[in-house]
C-alpha cells in the first residue's frame, strides 16, 4: 500500500525493492508501459495526466533503508528531472 509504512528492517527492505525501478535508468520505460497497461483496463488516461501523476509519487517516494536512502534516493532524484523535463517538452 502506499504510502508504505514499514514497522520493522525486513519490511523495509520489502518497500525498497517493490520500489526499486523508480531509481534505475529504465524508470521512464516502465513509466510509459505502466501508462498504457493502465489504459488497456478502463478509460484511457491523458499521457499529460499520468506524467503528473507519476511525478507527484515519485516527489513524495522516500526509501527507508540506508542503501535506499544513500543509493537509491539520488539516482530517484534524477529520475524525477528526467519527468519534469518530459512534461515541459509536451507542453511547447
Amino acid at each position: 500500500r502506499v504510502p508504505q509504512k514499514p514497522k520493522n528492517q525486513l519490511e523495509n527492505i520489502l518497500c525498497d525493492a517493490d520500489l526499486y525501478h523508480l531509481a534505475t535508468d529504465e524508470f521512464m520505460e516502465k513509466t510509459d508501459l505502466l501508462w498504457r497497461e493502465y489504459a488497456m483496463q478502463g478509460p484511457k488516461l491523458p499521457y499529460d495526466h499520468w506524467l503528473n501523476v507519476s511525478r507527484d509519487f515519485v516527489s513524495n517516494h522516500t526509501y527507508h533503508t540506508r542503501f535506499g536512502k544513500e543509493s537509491l534516493q539520488p539516482a530517484l532524484r534524477e529520475n524525477l528531472k528526467l519527468l519534469n523535463q518530459r512534461i515541459k517538452n509536451l507542453k511547447k
